[in-house]
């Protein structure tokens, strides 16, 4: 139902012997309209276009996912570095190969190195001497490499040059990367070494563990969507975001490489049993929420197809040679904007701004939670009316001050369920002009 409340003053000047010449109609219009409104749509193709560019990046052997427990958009990319199968023909290698790779260290695990020394013992002893074989202990006197990813020709990478260009005005918040290693008891004589750096082969970052770092994630290579709400306790963590940071400052970004190697650990004591039936799984888990905040001089995100929305012409409807335009009679307006309850704005930490092509009318319009105004009073209004502002054809943007934040939705609403529309009207007309 409309409401529709205006009440007029009406004055009339009369003077001494003169009949009146003019009347001045002043009036506050009121009207309030019930309004169901989506907005998100308009703003739903700019946070739809952020997922698609994540969603196709080439990521090598990255598995990503988009995480549906939890309110922002986040994603889980996710990197087996070694699976459970890996491990068991990289450790037979070992075992049961004669030929080494060249440079490799002589470890006391090859069965033929073993079966050699058997020979040339009396056949009394060969029995005892394969049963002290099994339960023997050594200690490594330097590093054995079992695996790199290099090994393989693989570049493991995350590509950011598709991400849309308001990006570039914001930080992320929230980022959290971790290595999980675990597996049977020879893990613990292991070593990973972690390199994050750009492709031309500059090391931006390393880390390095030392055995046995949280359990298993339960990643599960068939999910369509990731069930976490958070990224798996425990593991080791890597120092990510503000290298993702530092790329969203380059005028075209650089990939973010991974590589690692995975060795047995000089100095430590491993048995020879273990390795016949050993085993072990190495992740990386990228954590990786849409949180936003704003840089040093702000974010600004353009209202999509506002040729769509407002068209060519003049706000109000006016020309340039029009005499008296309906504006004229404007002393202020306001409009109050209500949200739908369950509702919440996301844009709410930055400020609508209005403005024209030439840069003379501009105002910035603070949102709130819930609802909020947007006030032209009368000094705007003047402004509005200037020659040189006609015709206007309103430039809308959300500006977000530096250290402001933006949790982008998962599912993003942003509906309308009441518009109040105000204004102080006064119109004078000569008795003339109207006969």
């Amino acid at each position: 139902m409309k409401k529709v409340l205006i009440c007029f003053s009406v004055v009339l000047l009369v003077f001494a012997c003169t009949l009146p010449t003019s009347i001045e109609v002043r009036a506050k219009p009121e009207l309030t309209i019930p309004a169901s409104v989506d907005l998100g749509d308009k703003f739903s193709d700019i946070f739809q276009e952020l997922k698609n560019s994540f969603e196709s990046m080439d990521n090598s052997d990255f598995k990503i996912l988009e995480c549906n427990n939890v309110d922002t958009l986040t994603y889980v990319l996710y990197l087996p570095l070694v699976t459970e199968l890996d491990s068991q023909d990289i450790l037979k290698d070992i075992i049961y190969d004669t030929t080494l790779p060249p440079g490799t260290p002589d470890l006391p695990l090859n069965s033929d190195f073993f079966d050699g020394i058997k020979d040339l013992l009396p056949p009394g002893m060969q029995d005892d001497f394969e049963n002290a074989v099994e339960d023997a202990e050594f200690v490594l006197e330097q590093d054995y490499l079992l695996y790199t990813s290099d090994s393989e020709g693989q570049q493991n990478s995350i590509q950011f040059t598709d991400l849309p260009d308001f990006i570039s005005g914001f930080q992320f918040s929230g980022i959290k990367a971790k290595f999980f290693i675990n597996g049977s008891e020879m893990v613990d004589t292991l070593k990973i070494e972690i390199e994050i750096g750009n492709p031309g082969g500059t090391v931006e970052t390393s880390v390095e563990v030392n055995g046995r770092s949280g359990d298993v994630t339960g990643f599960n290579e068939a999910w369509t969507n990731c069930p976490w709400t958070a990224i798996p306790a425990g593991g080791t963590e890597l120092g990510l975001q503000d290298l993702v940071n530092n790329r969203l400052n380059m005028a075209v970004p650089d990939d973010l490489v991974f590589k690692y190697r995975v060795l047995m650990e000089e100095g430590k004591t491993f048995k020879r049993e273990w390795f016949e039936d050993a085993n072990f799984q190495a992740e990386l888990v990228i954590w990786f929420p849409f949180q936003l905040s704003a840089r040093t001089g702000g974010a600004v995100i353009e209202f999509p197809d506002q040729d769509e929305m407002f068209g060519s012409d003049d706000l109000f409807g006016r020309s340039v040679d029009e005499e008296d335009p309906i504006t004229e009679s404007i002393k202020s307006m306001s409009i109050s904007i209500k949200l739908k309850d369950g509702t919440t704005n996301p844009l709410k930490n930055g400020r609508l701004i209005f403005k024209n092509g030439n840069g003379n009318i501009y105002k910035e319009i603070t949102f709130g939670n819930k609802s909020f105004d947007i006030d032209f009073d009368e000094a705007f209004m003047k402004k509005i009316n200037e020659p040189v502002n006609i015709p206007l054809i309103p430039e809308m943007s959300v500006f977000f001050p530096a250290g402001s934040t933006l949790s982008v939705p998962r599912d993003f609403k942003f509906e309308l369920t009441g518009l109040s529309f105000k204004a102080s009207l006064s119109m004078k007309k000569n008795f003339s002009d109207l006969f």
